[in-house]
């Protein structure tokens, strides 16, 4: 029952120095996981639909491991990211490189409007504020992944820069960057909570530091999202204190 109720958390940062009449509403999503279609995805679809963000920003992990290679899967996964559209655009950085595989994704993306950020980065408009988005592309190793992102920070006073990586290990090091808000997933959240203790398991190279939800760190935001779906393989199919989320931020 619970990896099919979506749980929706709304967030809010200050980050503009020119006011907005309404906040830009930017919609997070990560670890979609994609097997087949379910009520998830269904839900997915109606979700996204009212909450009308201004910009998407995926965090990586489409396929299901244990559907990389199952036609119907990556068929559904092209139907479903094609509905994930914002006026803004949606951005969309690679997750752990055993799910996203490049042979996967050149089935999958160009029939998309995604727009990947491979170690890149793309500034937007809004109201006479900027905001550069820096994607890196996820090797699983923060001593490679946080020198991509040197030469893509914006040092401009009126731009502010948000690192979309698929996984929390960099914060710490993105922390001392001129980094304003870092979204990422990969933990699940563990999938499985125990009360007071939280995530049994991670997969974080931090083990529990990171394992769900807000953190501040020095001037730097880090949100981890649970995602929504679930792992593969040999992994149990189960979420127990732990739904999958959507993030909405409402940036000012």
């Amino acid at each position: 029952i619970e990896p099919h109720r979506i749980n929706v958390k709304f967030q809010d940062k200050k980050l503009f120095s020119h006011s907005l009449s309404i906040p830009f509403k930017v919609l997070h999503i990560s670890d979609l996981h994609i097997e087949l279609k379910s009520p998830r995805e269904e839900k997915l679809e109606r979700l996204i639909e009212e909450i009308s963000p201004d910009l998407i920003l995926i965090s990586g992990d489409i396929l299901n491991l244990s559907y990389l290679n199952n036609t119907k899967s990556i068929n559904y996964a092209i139907e479903l990211l094609n509905k994930m559209i914002a006026p803004y655009g949606t951005f969309y950085v690679s997750g752990s490189p055993a799910v996203d595989r490049p042979e996967v994704l050149k089935k999958i993306l160009p029939s998309t409007n995604l727009i990947r950020l491979d170690d890149s980065s793309k500034i937007i408009s809004i109201n006479d504020n900027y905001l550069n988005i820096v994607g890196i592309t996820c090797t699983h190793d923060p001593k490679i992944d946080q020198k991509k992102y040197k030469d893509l920070i914006s040092n401009n006073d009126s731009t502010i820069n948000l690192l979309l990586y698929h996984s929390p290990d960099i914060a710490p090091h993105a922390a001392e960057e001129n980094i304003a808000l870092q979204l990422s997933g990969h933990t699940h959240g563990g999938q499985v909570r125990l009360p007071v203790f939280g995530a049994i398991f991670t997969g974080s190279l931090l083990g529990k530091r990171f394992e769900s939800g807000r953190y501040e760190l020095g001037g730097m935001t880090l949100y981890v999202s649970r995602g929504l779906g679930m792992e593969g393989l040999g992994a149990p199919r189960v979420r127990f204190n732990c739904q999958p989320e959507l993030i909405v931020w409402e940036l000012y």
